[in-house]
């Protein structure tokens, strides 16, 4: 998923407010593959759209905003339990679905199960773990570290990590942002996993200060020596 980060609010003095207040609010523009991951599960056009909020507070808890049409998922529902459609129409959401068929007398066995098993379930939280998964990766620095121009892949697979220079700490998390554990790095290995370096390493927007004011992010090219 894209992210733009649209609040963040400073860090407040009022000691009460602070665990709820929120630190940061993001926007997040669901991928294709994440809406057919969803509508696999609770079937088409379950989002309403593709864009999602989330708020995060000084507790490091998340809230979600998702743009769920409560209707499609009750459609979907009902005709995936085999039952009868009509029991769907105008209902517009899942907590009206329920209270309409518990008014139901001498409900078929297959209503009563359907009932019990969308009783209490929060698809709301369904729909959120499945898209939770394909969240991209953040990556928190309180300090920055000029990364050397060469690297020794075989000194950090034999360096233990708080033996390592900085800069070699960060060429370190670096390999991991790319997904790339140093034990991958072998002589037949050594050139796609070199680019899957490179590649993560441009993704990453780093201050114009770090490229000597240079206006744009520069492309990075690393020297990883076997």
């Amino acid at each position: 998923m894209a992210c733009a980060i649209t609040r963040a609010e400073p860090y407040t003095r009022d000691r009460e407010s602070v665990p709820s207040t929120v630190a940061i609010e993001g926007t997040f523009t669901v991928d294709p593959d994440g809406i057919v991951a969803v509508e696999e599960v609770f079937g088409k056009d379950v989002l309403s759209g593709r864009e999602v909020i989330i708020c995060k507070n000084y507790e490091n808890k998340e809230t979600w905003t998702l743009p769920i049409d409560e209707q499609r998922l009750v459609e979907h529902l009902v005709a995936n339990a085999g039952i009868d459609t009509s029991l769907a129409d105008g209902v517009t959401s899942v907590e009206q679905l329920v209270k309409k068929l518990k008014t139901l007398t001498d409900a078929p066995e297959p209503v009563s199960s359907f009932l019990k098993q969308i009783e209490g379930k929060d698809y709301r939280e369904e729909i959120h773990k499945i898209l939770a998964t394909r969240l991209p990766r953040f990556l928190y620095f309180d300090e920055y570290n000029m990364m050397p121009g060469r690297v020794s892949i075989q000194k950090l697979q034999q360096t233990p990590e708080n033996s390592l220079e900085p800069g070699e700490r960060t060429a370190l998390s670096l390999l991991r942002l790319a997904g790339v554990h140093t034990q991958e790095f072998t002589e037949a290995k050594y050139e796609g996993r070199k680019a899957s370096v490179e590649a993560a390493a441009n993704q990453i927007m780093l201050p114009p200060k770090v490229f000597r004011g240079s206006p744009s992010p520069a492309l990075v090219s690393c020297n990883l020596i076997l």
